[in-house]
């Protein structure tokens, strides 16, 4: 329509998930009512007022259009993480956030990496909501890992090799609530091969 126009106020975000944002469209030319949509819901959403909703790591166009005129704001979630080793030797990993931790690879491995050989502990904290893959990989020291309610999913070669080294798991949850996690059929086969190790649940992780 000749004479209409739209703004937005932003055009970029960058957000974690669980963020809201408002955006605010400016409209010139018309009284139509502005349709909001989104490229990709399982990672932002946006209803009829322009809020938007960050839901999982990913990127989304969220775009507001009227009178067949669209204008687009480009949405990024990143899962918001920190870790932190303690000690000198026989150290322990913290892991705190929120989201799914990133997927790594055998030959590029996580920034922890680097501590493979003195982590003996691993502590990752409620709010994490998966073991990325190769996340552990080569820490033959891990004699002990807690485990959140909050993980759903523990990924190809999370603790690969090396989990037969792993003595205890502390989980937060139910024994039932564990064995939903998807992927946890492959760490407890990879557990079995080494006597003695033990789970322990409803586990307070601090």
């Amino acid at each position: 329509m000749k004479g209409v126009s739209i703004t937005l106020d932003k055009t970029t975000a960058t957000l974690n998930p669980g963020d809201t944002l408002q955006l605010t469209a400016t409209v010139d030319g018309t009284s139509g009512a502005i349709v909001w949509g989104s490229t990709n819901p399982s990672v932002a959403t946006v209803d009829s007022q322009g809020t938007v909703n960050a839901i999982a790591a990913g990127t989304a166009k969220i775009s507001a259009a009227v009178s067949g005129c669209t204008v687009v704001c480009e949405i990024t979630v990143e899962n918001k993480m920190t870790w932190t080793v303690y000690g000198t030797d026989s150290c322990y990993l913290k892991i705190s956030g929120t989201g799914d931790m990133k997927d790594y690879t055998a030959l590029s491995g996580a920034p922890w990496s680097k501590y493979h050989s003195k982590i003996t502990s691993v502590i990752i904290e409620d709010g994490i909501t998966s073991i990325g893959a190769y996340a552990f990989y080569n820490f033959f020291r891990i004699s002990a890992v807690w485990i959140p309610a909050s993980v759903t999913r523990i990924d190809a070669n999370a603790f690969m090799p090396g989990i037969s080294q792993i003595t205890k798991v502390y989980y937060g949850g139910t024994e039932d609530e564990w064995n939903e996690i998807r992927g946890v059929t492959t760490f407890y086969k990879c557990l079995s091969s080494r006597w003695g190790y033990k789970i322990y649940y409803s586990q307070n992780i601090s």
